[in-house]
């Protein structure tokens, strides 16, 4: 699967797009236009569970790690 680009990232509408490997950029629409983060999805004891591991900076590096 292909990873997003920083352009990907910012072009992007409100949802949840996959980066692969559990990674997300969920883009939420707030008071002050939408609002990007990364949610880590993954799997303890067969239930589904989701972690926000911080907001997306463009301008810097477009992917947390």
């Amino acid at each position: 699967m292909a990873k997003l680009t920083d352009i990907a990232c910012r072009s992007k509408g409100a949802g949840m797009h996959c980066d692969g490997d559990g990674l997300y950029l969920q883009v939420k629409l707030g008071a002050t236009g939408l609002n990007r983060s990364w949610i880590l999805r993954y799997m303890i004891a067969g239930r589904a569970r989701s972690m926000g591991i911080g907001p997306y900076n463009h301008g810097a590096s477009a992917r947390p790690f």
